[in-house]
């Protein structure tokens, strides 16, 4: 198939319709799908290329009724963007492809038509300026959208309340994102690595904060939208080692000395509490740690006996314990 009075070829195949012939054959049929507007001439050629015959010149005219559109030509990063398409003639592997303004090399998201002749495909895009393509199944352009641009969005972002934790901390990711959808999520990744190590529903809200526990290790965190892109990212985030200690000056008193004990935990509160208790689990004196942390509290006057200190909570629940000490 050649572009009349230019000797190009525009396509070929083999007169068995395949790309190398067993056999030679005599007759046959073949379709040709021009995707261009022009003047063609179909020739049949030998194998040194001389023109065997040929047909008259046919034209290719545009077709109203095939088409590609973008609902809007500007859009916020996040944002839902519509491609509607329609065409005359569809094929079960034609495609929207969403290529970047300035490089047809690679797109950044196709979808199959599910040969339809007309539908919308929905894609979310990071900023940059785009065209939609329709493609057949050769990739070889149907139709194009006008170009439309994706804009940074400064009311969608994503960041934890700290960049260092210990495995004893909540690390606490905060959100907000200007078009929520109930199926957006936070999802925990370990840093330079699309493995995923934990990560939950938004629920739909457009601003909030989750809280996660989370192993040793260096992490980001993404908020991501129904189809899974990623919408924003937090800076990298450590978490270490265990800080958490409960200890007393010594292991062993002798009856009337004071028994000092340390401790250090993450998030203190007021209503916290250090007890004693013997070895049996029974308590023997208490006291607030008034929200403080790290800190020492004395414990004068305590009897002969084995002894520990326990750290609680507002709520009574244990946080960590010393090791049994003894007076005598």
């Amino acid at each position: 198939m050649f572009t009349c009075g230019s000797g190009v070829s525009y396509d070929e195949i083999y007169t068995c319709g395949l790309e190398t012939c067993l056999q030679p054959t005599t007759s046959g049929s073949y379709t040709f799908i021009p995707i261009e507007t022009g003047c063609f001439i179909i020739s049949i050629m030998d194998e040194n290329d001389y023109e065997i015959a040929s047909t008259t010149s046919l034209n290719v005219v545009s077709d109203d009724n095939t088409w590609v559109s973008t609902d809007k030509t500007d859009y916020i990063a996040g944002e839902t963007v519509s491609v509607t398409f329609k065409m005359s003639y569809r094929g079960p592997n034609d495609s929207i492809a969403i290529y970047p303004c300035t490089n047809m090399n690679n797109a950044v998201d196709w979808e199959y038509t599910n040969n339809l002749y007309s539908g919308t495909i929905y894609f979310s895009l990071e900023a940059g300026c785009y065209i939609a393509y329709l493609l057949d199944e050769n990739d070889y352009e149907i139709a194009a959208s006008d170009s439309f641009n994706v804009a940074s969005d400064s009311n969608t972002w994503i960041n934890t309340d700290k960049s260092s934790y210990t495995v004893d901390d909540y690390v606490v990711v905060s959100f907000k994102t200007s078009f929520p959808s109930s199926d957006d999520w936070i999802g925990i990744f370990y840093c330079n690595s699309v493995d995923i190590m934990t990560w939950q529903y938004t629920n739909g809200v457009s601003t909030g904060s989750i809280s996660f526990e989370l192993p040793i290790g260096c992490f980001v965190a993404s908020f991501l939208d129904s189809y899974d892109d990623e919408i924003a990212v937090s800076s990298e985030f450590n978490v270490g080692a265990s800080t958490i200690f409960v200890t007393t000056d010594k292991t062993s008193y002798s009856v009337g000395e004071t028994v000092v004990v340390s401790f250090q935990y993450p998030n203190p509160q007021e209503g916290d509490w250090i007890g004693i208790y013997d070895c049996s689990d029974i308590n023997y004196d208490w006291d607030y740690t008034d929200g403080n942390s790290s800190s020492t509290y004395s414990f004068p006057g305590i009897p002969a006996g084995c002894y520990y200190a326990y750290l609680f909570d507002l709520n009574d629940e244990a946080i960590e314990f010393s090791e049994n000490f003894y007076l005598s």
